[in-house]
Formats: structure tokens, C-alpha cells, sequence
């Protein structure tokens, strides 16, 4: 039945984050569509405004030197003067002033992982905390940390990036562009917006932050391939060699290869898988167009790149069952999803050539949720060799292959942690080779 509650304890149910948690509370709430004169003449408080999250308990801070050593990286990455000029441009491009105290604040961020997080509402007038949960991450600006729950580890870049906002006012209505640069290292940051068309600031001296973050990228840069691998799985144990034929699920263990596939004309294989994506993103009224074959990283662009909610398709064709056949990505497609973020998918295709049987799987940024990286026996090649360190190649040097014709370095290109030289052959005509450390040689002319 009716009843009636003091205008105290009525709350306009205007953050509905926090809605479920008040249910049975000693609170009552009102629709948000009340109007603002009624809400105005009975003095009603607004939820958003009278509610205070606070935790209910000291947090239980992770024993885990993987966990530990993840958050000790993202936090260095906060810090960073790269970052800061990437979040300024991110709230000009938002039409934001620059929130100088907030900012100011996360340079002194730190980022904790716990086993168990909870926490409870304060609200003024009602004497006892209520709501009391365990959550997936609390941002606590007094103490200038952010917790993070036991099991949100592969969203914690996402619940991050809202944490971020929520401490700068939410200034910013598309999170994609921010967890794009807390996955990117602090040097590749400034590249990364200007990829992604985030104006550049007015009189802002990149170069000086180019070079800073070029100096201290090898103590503070935040390698998620690395610093997550064993996030997921507490007592990780050597991956077995994948059995012949078998796939190894993507959001397991992925298997990294030392070679980049070479780009080259569509196969009828991925020609059917294309169509069968474009198909589907139709289906759910999106507007897919195919990018020509070689595109970096993606074949299909469904939505303006201007709209946070296009997206970015890796479309992988396979001629048979997933269970039967195994699905590679390269170092592009990784350098893709670092790019896009959440916007990036990867779309698998069962029996494309078959369109009776054809499946569309749709994975949004499966690179975040890899748990695991398995080598195979290729790296061999990229060991360092016994009796001192690998040689770096350099422009002027003497390339000299295990078999093959020793030519002057004319040029050296760096793919990730893979490297490339240009050489000139002593006919005059110049080539491309991979540079292996463990078997090839260079020395000064």
C-alpha cells in the first residue's frame, strides 16, 4: 500500500549505477522524469548529488606480484607527461576547459589491486551507510587510489577509463579514445590521437613530450602483452604445444609467431568471410564498407570514424569448423587493437565458402582478454646468442647472413620487437631482409 516517507529520505533516482543497491533501503525513489517544479516544490534531493560511495571496508590489497606489477605499470602510465597532454586533448576536443586540480590529481594516482573490494553508500541524513557490495573498482579521490576488485581483471582498462572520468567531472562522453592511450605505451600516445583526428592543442611543445616519453619508455612504457599474460591464471603453468589441426581458444592462449604474414589479394576464402561480415553488420542495421586488401590491421569499417560507435573488423575466414582450425593474428591486427580499443573486432567466420553453414562469430577486442602467450619454435631464432648481447643493426653497418651476400645497412625498420634492414647489394640493387640476432651478424664498415 501507500505510504508516506519524510522528504529527507526521498531521492530523485537520477543515478541508476546506484538504484539497485538502495532497494529495501530506509530510502524512497522517485521516476527521474518527475518534473523539475514538482521536484523543486517538494525540495527533493537528486540521488547523484546526495550519495557518497566510500568502502564499507579496508580493501583486501592482492598478494599477487603479477597483479602488483600490472598496476605499479598503469600507473606509471597515468603519470606520465604523455598521458596528461592526451587527456588535455581529449576534453578540448570534448569542448572542456583544462581541469588543471583534477589533473594535478592523477599525477599522484596510484592504482591497487585487491582481492576484495567493498563498499557502501553515504547519504546525508540517514545515519547508516547503506548498500553495502562488493564492486568491481573504486576510484577514492581523498586517498588518491584506485582499488581494483579480485576477479575484473579483464575489463580493468575499461573500469579504469570510467574511474579516470569520474574524478575529472565527466568531461568525457566517448571512453573509447581514453582507454585506447591506457593501452598504448606513453611514447606512441600523441601518434595515437593524431591517428585517431583528436586535434592537437595550441602552442603545445609535442616534440619536448615526444622526447620525454622516448627517454623513459623503457622503465615507465605499460606493455600490456607482457604485464597481463599471467593476470587471469594465478599459478600459470607452460603451455602445451597445440595438438595438429586444433584451434586454441582466443581468450586462453594466443600463439605468437616471429614473422609478420605478407599482405597480398584477398584468397576465396577471406573473400567469402568479408561477405558473410558485411551480410551480418546489414542485418543489424549497420553500415559496413570493405577496405581495400593490405588495410592494416582491418578489412571492414562499419560506421563514419567519427561515430565511438563504429567499428574496426578483422574479418578471419575459415574453410571448415573453428574446432578443427586454428585462428593466427598477426603483429598488425595487435597494433590494430591497441589502436581501436573497444572499438576494434575480430569477426570469425565457420564455413565461409558455404553459405548454408556459415557462422559469424563477433569478438570485440579479444586482444585485452588474452590470457595467456604460447612461442613456438621459431623464437629460437630471436634468442641472443651465448658470449654477449645481440648486436643492434645500424645504418652504415655490414649486414652479414648466415647464407647469402654481406651488403652495407642502408636502412633499418622496427615492426614491434621484430627489426628489418634495407640493404645494398654490391651490384648496387637493394633488398629487404629480417634480421635474426641469434644467427645473423653486423659490424661497423
Amino acid at each position: 500500500g501507500r505510504r508516506l516517507a519524510p522528504a529527507g529520505r526521498v531521492l530523485v533516482a537520477d543515478a541508476p549505477w546506484f538504484v539497485d543497491r538502495l532497494r529495501g533501503a530506509a530510502v524512497a525513489l522517485v521516476h527521474p522524469r518527475v518534473s523539475e517544479e514538482v521536484v523543486a516544490a517538494l525540495d527533493l534531493r537528486r540521488l547523484s548529488q546526495a550519495a557518497h560511495e566510500e568502502v564499507a571496508e579496508a580493501p583486501a590489497l592482492s598478494g599477487s606480484p603479477d597483479k602488483q606489477a600490472f598496476c605499479r605499470e598503469l600507473s606509471a602510465t597515468i603519470h606520465h607527461p604523455a598521458f596528461t597532454a592526451g587527456l588535455r586533448r581529449l576534453l578540448a576536443a570534448a569542448g572542456h576547459s583544462d581541469p588543471a586540480a583534477e589533473l594535478e590529481l592523477l599525477s599522484e594516482l596510484r592504482i591497487e589491486a585487491t582481492d576484495r573490494l567493498l563498499t557502501h553508500l553515504r547519504i546525508a541524513g540517514v545515519d547508516q551507510p547503506l548498500g553495502a557490495e562488493e564492486v568491481a573498482i573504486f576510484a577514492d579521490d581523498r586517498a588518491k587510489v584506485i582499488y581494483i576488485g579480485g576477479d575484473h581483471w579483464d575489463t580493468v582498462v575499461v573500469q579504469i577509463s570510467e574511474a579516470i572520468n569520474r574524478l575529472l567531472g565527466g568531461g568525457l562522453d566517448n571512453l573509447s579514445h581514453l582507454e585506447a592511450i591506457l593501452r598504448t605505451r606513453p611514447p606512441e600516445i600523441l601518434d595515437l590521437l593524431d591517428h585517431r583526428r583528436v586535434p592537437r592543442l595550441h602552442g603545445e611543445d609535442e616534440a619536448a613530450l615526444r622526447a620525454d616519453a622516448d627517454a623513459v619508455a623503457d622503465d615507465e612504457a605499460l606493455d600490456f602483452a607482457s604485464a597481463a599474460e599471467s593476470l587471469f591464471d594465478e599459478d600459470p603453468e607452460p603451455p602445451p604445444a597445440p595438438p595438429k589441426g586444433r584451434a586454441i581458444g582466443l581468450e586462453r592462449v594466443a600463439f605468437v609467431a616471429t614473422e609478420e604474414p605478407a599482405a597480398g589479394d584477398r584468397n576465396p576464402v577471406s573473400i567469402a568471410a568479408i561477405a558473410a561480415a558485411i551480410a551480418a553488420e546489414r542485418d543489424a542495421d549497420r553500415k559496413a564498407v570493405e577496405m581495400p586488401a593490405g588495410t592494416p590491421g582491418y578489412d571492414v569499417q562499419s560506421g563514419r570514424i567519427s561515430d565511438p560507435q563504429a567499428r574496426f573488423i578483422r574479418v578471419y575466414g575459415l574453410d571448415g569448423p573453428w574446432d578443427q582450425l586454428p585462428v593466427v593474428l598477426s603483429s598488425r591486427d595487435a597494433s590494430a587493437a591497441r589502436t581501436f580499443g573497444r572499438q576494434y573486432w575480430l569477426y570469425v567466420v565457420e564455413h565461409a565458402r558455404d553459405p548454408g553453414r556459415a557462422r559469424v562469430h563477433k569478438l570485440q577486442d579479444p586482444l585485452s582478454r588474452i590470457a595467456r602467450y604460447a612461442l613456438d619454435h621459431r623464437w629460437r631464432e630471436q634468442a641472443e646468442r651465448d658470449g654477449g648481447g645481440a648486436q643492434t643493426p645500424q645504418v652504415g653497418w655490414i649486414h652479414h647472413p648466415p647464407t647469402g651476400e654481406a651488403a652495407a645497412i642502408v636502412g633499418v625498420e622496427k615492426v614491434g620487437m621484430f627489426t628489418w634492414v634495407r640493404v645494398r647489394l654490391a651490384n648496387g640493387k637493394e633488398e629487404r631482409r629480417f634480421f635474426k640476432p641469434a644467427i645473423d651478424r653486423v659490424e661497423p664498415s
